[in-house]
């Protein structure tokens, strides 16, 4: 089930990736948008080389069995490099939707303080090669959801409340929004649970949960795309 509910997030995430090559060939949209289509690709790649990169490296291929019994054979260190990266742009991103000189600062200081957190977070424990960051991911998360009430902040003092529904921010925003709400409590809990029980029940659970979760954020992202229009961002 687990490689099934893996292929799966990657065709959603394509699917989102190409929705949004469609929205930025067929309209004139702004840097941060095309910025934001990259991004999806850029996750989608990375999915896929973090499930390549350790079949190859265990594989024949004398470039890449050398690594074999080396802190880069698993993919721990691709995830963390992907997280650093979409955690940052899409606090960025919403950043740049901010009318507000100050609290578009806060933001911009946050993610300096997240980025330079992340990296001594690498540099002084050993988690980049062997596990997933739990202070980037919870981190990235609480800056994700400060970044999006910023901007619902200034949504609901603005005219543009009347066309939220027709703003492709509005979609990103939601999607990002439902997806960190649900799946950031899951993984810190998934942490104490590994502490105290070994059973796949809370394993199952998680991964269908994080199933859900990935097809509500990439369908709502997919939605965006496809109906709303630059002008009206």
């Amino acid at each position: 089930m687990e490689y099934g509910i893996i292929f799966l997030i990657m065709c959603l995430e394509l699917i989102a990736a190409l929705a949004g090559l469609y929205h930025i060939k067929k309209h004139k949209v702004g840097t941060y948008t095309k910025y934001l289509v990259y991004v999806l690709f850029f996750v989608f790649f990375t999915e896929v080389i973090s499930i390549v990169f350790p079949l190859v490296v265990s594989g024949d291929i004398e470039l890449f069995s050398s690594l074999q019994g080396t802190p880069f054979e698993n993919n721990f260190w691709i995830h963390n490099i992907q997280l650093v990266v979409t955690f940052a742009f899409f606090a960025a991103y919403f950043r740049s939707r901010l009318k507000r000189g100050f609290l578009a600062k806060i933001i911009q200081l946050l993610i300096f303080v997240f980025v330079v957190g992340a990296m001594l977070n690498f540099i002084l424990t050993d988690v980049y090669f062997t596990t997933i960051s739990k202070f980037t991911y919870i981190a990235g998360s609480i800056l994700i959801l400060i970044s999006i009430l910023f901007y619902y902040f200034e949504l609901l003092q603005s005219d543009n409340i009347l066309r939220f529904s027709t703003s492709l921010t509005f979609y990103i925003s939601v999607g990002s929004l439902l997806y960190y709400l649900c799946v950031t409590p899951l993984f810190i809990y998934s942490r104490y649970y590994y502490q105290v029980d070994s059973s796949k029940i809370f394993d199952n659970f998680y991964i269908i949960a994080l199933a859900i979760a990935n097809i509500i954020m990439y369908g709502i992202f997919t939605l965006g795309f496809l109906l709303c229009k630059p002008n009206q961002n």
